[in-house]
């Protein structure tokens, strides 16, 4: 749901993911939430291009790369089931 309550529509399988910037966004305004309440919150965004076929492993380091500039402390990768395909984000990304 989005801040308003209203349900937001869901992406399908091998739909482009959301913008970096728009993703950007939103990992930004989760990292500042709890500053302003004097706690935190382990930010750690789900980048579907891997799962969902759209981009593979190029487009995933990329929108990895953006998210943990924009304040992520950890990236989900689900879909990457194969131990080299692990093996190169683990390495490409790295561990924070």
């Amino acid at each position: 749901m989005d801040r308003s309550g209203r349900r937001r529509p869901v992406r399908r399988r091998g739909e482009p993911p959301l913008p970096i910037d728009e993703q950007d966004e939103r990992i930004m305004a989760v990292r500042e939430a709890p500053t302003r309440r004097a706690c935190r919150l382990f930010a750690n965004p789900r980048v579907d291009a891997f799962l969902r076929g759209a981009g593979g492993a190029d487009l995933t380091l990329e929108r990895a790369a953006a998210f943990l500039a924009a304040g992520a402390d950890g990236i989900f990768v689900p879909g990457a089931v194969d131990p080299g395909t692990v093996k190169l984000f683990v390495d490409a990304i790295g561990v924070r």
